[in-house]
Parts: structure tokens; sequence; C-alpha cells
């Protein structure tokens, strides 16, 4: 599976022309200048081969990874979703609901950041990798031995508590997580967050979905700020012109 968000080099270079010539205040403009490319092409290959525990050639021996399954489940739903970090790694196993049999499947949330519930479907990916990280915890493998859903979270990267301090803790251990991870793959720069912007990326080059469709997504309240995508899809359409 390649989320290289661009596809070809042209689109990639698009992408770095639109920066710096969208509209819109200083502080939509500072926020898009804060985001680093989204995954390039051989970038999500490298991170998921270390995920699965191989050894880059540029490095010695491979990662160690505590609750290696719920890892990879993660950074995929991270990658394919375009939730927030702390969204993610709070979820409970009731807020999945896997939808037909056919692959699909929505998560529910009832706390974000911008206070509003919202679905976010999810891609048969994301959900195939839901689903093999669940199997790999009720057989106790792929480093899922000492974790059962404990108060019914999904994943063992938090303990349940909701004060600031435990969540504002939570949330840097798993950034430096897969920094580690980035990092080890060779992917020099890339942070946790990125991965919202790759996936937002995605919404607008596989579908045809509306700014506001898109939003009630992502969570985006201020549709400003998915200008930067919305270009992507415009570069797309004058390519494709006769």
């Amino acid at each position: 599976h390649s989320t290289d968000c661009t596809g070809h080099d042209k689109q990639r270079h698009d992408i770095r022309q639109h920066r710096h010539k969208l509209p819109g205040d200083d502080l939509v403009r500072h926020r898009l200048q804060r985001f680093r490319q989204p995954l390039e092409e051989g970038e999500d290959d490298a991170i998921m081969a270390v995920l699965h525990g191989a050894k880059p050639e540029h490095r010695q021996r491979a990662l160690t990874l505590e609750y290696r399954a719920a890892t990879k489940a993660l950074y995929v739903l991270l990658r394919e979703s375009a939730m927030r970090l702390r969204e993610a790694y709070t979820l409970e196993r009731r807020q999945l609901e896997f939808v037909d049999a056919k692959g699909k499947a929505v998560v529910h949330l009832a706390r974000t950041k911008n206070g509003d519930r919202r679905d976010v479907p999810l891609s048969t990916v994301a959900t195939t990798a839901l689903k093999t990280y669940i199997a790999a915890v009720e057989v106790g493998e792929d480093g899922m031995a000492n974790w059962r859903f404990e108060g019914g979270r999904l994943f063992p990267f938090w303990n349940g508590d909701r004060s600031q301090q435990a969540l504002e803790k939570a949330t840097a251990r798993l950034s430096k997580l897969f920094g580690r991870v980035f990092q080890h793959a060779g992917c020099d720069g890339l942070r946790a967050h990125d991965l919202r912007h790759e996936a937002t990326c995605q919404l607008y080059l596989r579908t045809t979905l509306s700014d506001l469709r898109i939003s009630k997504i992502t969570g985006h309240r201020d549709l400003r700020q998915l200008r930067r995508y919305a270009s992507l899809r415009g570069a797309e359409s004058l390519d494709e012109m006769p």
C-alpha cells in the first residue's frame, strides 16, 4: 500500500509551490509552513518494514518495540483516517463499529479537540489493520501477551486517566515512539502529526468529497485550513484538461 500523497514528482512540486501561494490570513499561512511534506515515495514501505521487525540496511539491528501489533495498528489508523493522535490512542473498543462484511468500519468520536462529535469512516486498509491487531491481542501474539483491552481501551499506550497532565504525557510518549520508528526507517523530520496531513491529502486525491464533507471527517472547523489540500485536487484537474 502506497501513501505517497502526490503520486509523482510533478505533483510533489505542485504541493511545494502551492504552500507559498495560497490565500488566507497570517495564522493559516503560519500553520501551513509548520507542516512537513506528506509521506514521500518509499517512506511508508520503510516504516512498515521497521514496524514488522525488519532491520534497515543503514542500521545495526532491528528496532525493539513493546506492543508491536498495537504500534503497527495505530500507525496505519493515523495514516488512513486523519484522526488526531490523542483521538486515536484514547479510543475504546465500543467506539469502533464494523459496519459490514465487506471490510468497512466507522470510528465514533465523542470527545474531540473541537468538542464536537464526529464519525470517521475507515478505509479497508485501516479496517484490516485493526482486525489483525484485535486478533493478535486475543491470542497474545506480536508483543500483545500482556494486553487484554483493559478498561475497554483499544490501545495499551494510555492508562485511562483523562487529566490534562496524563494526556499530555501519553501524547509525548507516543510522539517520541513514532519519532524513533521514523528515524529508524530513515524518514528524517517526519512527525506523528504529519500522518494527519497525509491522510487528509489522500481524502482529496482518492475521493470527490466536498471540503465540507471532508471537514466533517477530519474535524477541521475552519475550512481555510483545508485550502492547501484542495489545491492538490485543482492541480490534478489541470493535468486532466484536454
